[in-house]
C-alpha cells in the first residue's frame, strides 16, 4: 500500500552517515534472518526487529507490507513447548524421538530455498520467480528524478492532483506516471489520466480541464536545500 507521508522529505538535511548506517542495518537484518530457521533466540527477537523494520518503510518510504507484517507470526515458537500455546515442559525433559518423516518438512524448504537462490543467481524476473533486484543498482551521482502531477481546474485553480484516489492504494502510481515520457508507453498514461478525470469530475463542483506532469531533476548531493532544482520536462493532457 502507497501512502503520502512527508517525514522523509525532512531528513534531506541529515548527514549521510544516517543514510548509511540504516542501509547497513536493514542489510544486516534481512542477511541475519535467516538465522531464524535453526536459532530459538532469533525467533524471539529477528521478527519482532522485522515489524519495526516494516513500519519504518511505511514512514520513511511510504510503503505498507501489510503482508509480510503478518508473515512474521510464523517464526514465533507459538505451539512448541515452552511456547505460549503449546504444553510446558521441564528444561530436563527429553524431547520426542524424531520420525522418518519429520525430514520431509526440511527437504522441501531447501528445495524452495534452492529454487530461490538459483533464480537470483541467474537474475530470473519471470512469474513466479523472482531476482529481487529492487533497488539494487548503484548510482553516486546523486542527482534524483521526480515527478509532480498538478490539475488543472476549469475555475484556473491549480493543485496536486491526487491520482492514488482513482484506485486502490496497492496501485504503484509512478511507473504509469513515467510513461508520459516514453512514446511507447504513452497512451497507457493517457488512459490513466482519463480514467481519474472521469472519475473525479463526476460530482466535482470545479471539474478538472486538464493534466500536467512535471519531471523534475534534483542534485541532492550538490544542493542539499532543493534551491537549484531543475524543470527537465512536461507532459500536458486536456480532458474533453
Amino acid at each position: 500500500m502507497h501512502f503520502d507521508w512527508g517525514l522523509s522529505l525532512r531528513l534531506v538535511q541529515a548527514p549521510e552517515a544516517l543514510f548509511a548506517l540504516l542501509g547497513l542495518a536493514s542489510v544486516a537484518l534481512e542477511v541475519g534472518f535467516l538465522a531464524v530457521l535453526f536459532w530459538r533466540p532469533a525467533r524471539r527477537v529477528l521478527p519482532l526487529l522485522m515489524i519495526l523494520f516494516h513500519v519504518a518503510v511505511l514512514f520513511l518510504q511510504n510503503l505498507l507490507f501489510l503482508d509480510l507484517v503478518v508473515l512474521q507470526a510464523i517464526f514465533f515458537d507459538f505451539a512448541e513447548p515452552g511456547g505460549l500455546l503449546g504444553p510446558g515442559r521441564a528444561a530436563g525433559e527429553p524431547r520426542p524421538p524424531a520420525g522418518q518423516g519429520g525430514l520431509r518438512h526440511p527437504a522441501l524448504v531447501a528445495a524452495a530455498a534452492s529454487v530461490v537462490v538459483c533464480a537470483w543467481i541467474t537474475r530470473i524476473e519471470f512469474y513466479p520467480l523472482t531476482a529481487m533486484q529492487m533497488f539494487s543498482w548503484r548510482d553516486r551521482s546523486g542527482v534524483v528524478e521526480y515527478y509532480k502531477v498538478l490539475a488543472q481546474r476549469r475555475s484556473g485553480a491549480v493543485d496536486p492532483a491526487a491520482l492514488r484516489h482513482c484506485t486502490y492504494r496497492t496501485f504503484a502510481i509512478t511507473p504509469v506516471v513515467k510513461k508520459a515520457f516514453d512514446p511507447a508507453g504513452q497512451a497507457i498514461c493517457r488512459e490513466y489520466l482519463a480514467m481519474c478525470a472521469a472519475r473525479g469530475n463526476r460530482r466535482a463542483a470545479d471539474p478538472i480541464a486538464r493534466f500536467e506532469i512535471q519531471r523534475w531533476r534534483w542534485d541532492l548531493r550538490h544542493d542539499r536545500a532543493g534551491e537549484h532544482v531543475t524543470l527537465v520536462d512536461r507532459y500536458v493532457q486536456d480532458v474533453p
